[in-house]
């Protein structure tokens, strides 16, 4: 499935019955301290984002709920979709990888976990995976937005 330059509402339209299950569950269990939601709300510039990114991947579903989160704290945040699948060049282009999800503002990079739970194992991918580094990633897609 490849799709390019599409809201996150066309990209949920790529996700199966199952994958917006998912989704759903992540984003109800999701939520932003006053403090993120101040520093969301600092930025006074637009800022636009390129999220590579796949419905059917679990880490994907993580960071892509959570950075449409974030940008519906401020309008100034703007985000686009695209598929890894048939993006690889430009994914290249940002990351010097093809990992997803990539999330990607003037340079900076998000690449799949967040550096704090590095070296990745197993088990801190299953935590990941449970919501257990919810609060980390939040807070290195905000340092990446406010550093802008």
């Amino acid at each position: 499935m490849e799709f390019k330059n599409i809201s996150y509402e066309e990209y949920l339209k790529y996700a199966t019955d199952d994958e917006i299950k998912r989704i759903n569950r992540i984003e109800s269990n999701l939520f932003l301290s006053l403090e993120n939601i101040n520093q969301i709300k600092k930025i006074k510039k637009p800022i636009s984002i390129i999220v590579f990114s796949e419905p059917y991947c679990p880490d994907c579903t993580i960071g892509t709920t959570i950075i449409n989160k974030i940008a519906k704290e401020n309008p100034n945040i703007s985000i686009r979709y695209y598929s890894r699948e048939g993006n690889e060049e430009l994914l290249m282009k940002y990351t010097k990888k093809t990992k997803i999800p990539s999330i990607i503002s003037n340079q900076k990079c998000y690449i799949e976990f967040p550096q704090k739970i590095e070296p990745i194992n197993q088990i801190k991918i299953d935590q990941y995976r449970q919501g257990n580094y919810n609060a980390e990633v939040i807070k290195e897609l905000i340092d990446i937005l406010s550093n802008y």
